[in-house]
C-alpha cells in the first residue's frame, strides 16, 4: 500500500529551482542526444513536464513540453514546436 501523502508540509518544500534548457535552433534529435550526455538529476528533480527553449542570446523564447519532445520526428527544429508568448 502506498504511503500517505505528507500533506501537513509546505508546497516549497517540492520545489525546485533546477531548469533544463533547450536551445530554439537544435533539431529534436540533437536536443535529445544533449540531454542524454548532460548530467543526471538529483534524487526527487527527475520528472520533467516541460523544457525551457532560449535563443543564442540565453533569453527565454518559450516552451515546451516533455510529450512534444518525444513524440515528433528528429529533424524538426525545436523553435517550431514549443510554445511562444509566455508570460514571465
Amino acid at each position: 500500500m502506498a504511503a500517505a501523502p505528507q500533506l501537513d508540509r509546505p508546497v516549497t518544500a517540492f520545489m525546485t529551482d533546477a531548469a533544463v534548457t533547450l536551445r530554439e535552433d537544435v533539431s529534436i534529435d540533437e536536443a535529445l542526444a544533449a540531454l542524454r550526455g548532460g548530467p543526471v538529476p538529483e534524487q526527487g528533480q527527475n520528472q520533467v513536464l516541460y523544457f525551457y527553449v532560449i535563443n543564442a542570446a540565453d533569453q527565454l523564447v518559450g516552451v515546451l513540453p516533455a510529450r512534444a519532445l518525444i513524440l515528433s520526428p528528429g529533424t524538426t527544429r525545436v523553435g517550431d514546436l514549443m510554445t511562444r508568448g509566455i508570460i514571465t
